[in-house]
């Protein structure tokens, strides 16, 4: 294998590497957000439900 082919195939590799962290990391980021405000949603029904 030639050695600039080899360098591509790295390139390509690390690439990919950093889209899946970007998106794994956007996905999270996703998830917390929607459990936070669901968890603040309960915390808002349990205290109107409460009424205080």
């Amino acid at each position: 294998m030639k050695p600039a082919l080899h360098n591509i195939r790295r390139r390509q590799a690390e690439q990919r590497r950093r889209l899946f962290i970007l998106t794994a990391a956007f996905v999270a980021s996703i998830v917390v957000a929607q459990l936070a405000e669901a968890a603040w949603t309960d915390h808002n029904a349990a205290r109107i439900a409460s009424g205080s």
